[in-house]
């Protein structure tokens, strides 16, 4: 006996909706990703060149962010102590450092999700402030209470470009 199973035309044309949306899914799926330009990953010396700085060979604990709208480059690092004159010497700010009692900072004052972005935990700070043909650099100098014991200073930028 055979058994004949009536479809409705809705049904039909149901079924074959279906497998040809799940082809188009499976399709699209293959091909995702493909020639689809991946973000440049940055690099320290794109942080360098942006922020117009350079990162002592000694330097550990490096993070860094670059920001595209306003053109901006935050960092971090820590270096031996005996390295700081070294390191302010390659700002070309002729040793201008001013001891920071609390007045008005743009590294203090900026507020970041960047958790390693923490400049108020310094004490002894130093602040290196320079302005030159729209851009400007703003340094902080300072220990952390772990790194007094080893002879280490933090060392936190935040350069941008002025319009």
């Amino acid at each position: 006996m055979v058994q004949y199973v009536h479809t409705t035309f809705f049904q039909r044309c149901m079924k074959k909706y279906i497998v040809f949306a799940i082809s188009i899914i499976v399709i699209s799926l293959a091909f995702a990703g493909c020639n689809v330009d991946k973000p440049k990953e940055v690099t320290l010396q794109d942080a360098e060149i942006a922020g117009r700085f350079t990162v002592p060979k000694e330097a550990q604990n490096i993070h860094f962010q670059i920001e595209t709208e306003p053109a901006a480059v935050f960092a971090r690092f820590t270096i031996p102590e005996e390295q700081e004159q070294a390191f302010i010497d390659t700002l070309g700010t002729n040793n201008q450092t001013i001891n920071y009692f609390g007045q008005q900072n743009a590294i203090i004052d900026t507020k970041t999700a960047f958790l390693w972005w923490q400049p108020v935990q310094l004490y002894e700070k130093k602040l290196i402030q320079k302005k030159e043909q729209g851009f400007e650099w703003n340094v902080v100098l300072g220990k952390t209470i772990e790194e007094s014991s080893q002879n280490l200073v933090t060392i936190y930028l935040y350069n941008y470009e002025q319009k």
